[in-house]
């Protein structure tokens, strides 16, 4: 069984293939990031946002249950009635963003949605539950 092809990988076509989808791939990669200045923002609004929000999930999870003494059930029902507010943030963006601009949107959303998680640790423990639906 021969393991290099023959004549070079430059002469097989699964490694000719992954070559140039590799090279198209950084050359968009390249262009959108030197010919397109406007998404660099985004990206990075979006990017900050993915990975905090997830840090600060990770973190309450274990704050409710170790702290707070609140249940699988609990903890998924206020998570649950919490989203609602998502819900219509992603039906009032289309909006704002029209009126607003998209840029503002974004900023003024990442306002929001900042202080609001400071009300996590603010949650007294004998009544947590608003607290946390309205973070």
């Amino acid at each position: 069984m021969r393991v290099w092809p023959r004549g070079g990988l430059w002469r097989h076509p699964d490694f000719l293939r992954l070559w140039s989808a590799q090279t198209v791939s950084q050359f968009g990669s390249q262009v959108s990031q030197l010919a397109l200045p406007l998404w660099r923002p985004l990206a990075v609004t979006v990017a900050l946002s993915n990975f905090f929000n997830t840090l600060a999930f990770s973190i309450f999870l274990v704050y409710a249950v170790r702290q707070l003494d609140l249940s699988a059930a609990l903890i998924g029902l206020v998570l649950g009635v919490g989203n609602v507010g998502w819900l219509l943030g992603a039906v009032a963006a289309n909006r704002l963003s029209a009126r607003l601009g998209v840029g503002l949107t974004l900023v003024g959303s990442a306002m929001v949605f900042g202080p609001a998680l400071l009300l996590v640790p603010a949650a007294p423990q004998s009544q947590p539950i608003p607290f946390i639906v309205v973070a």
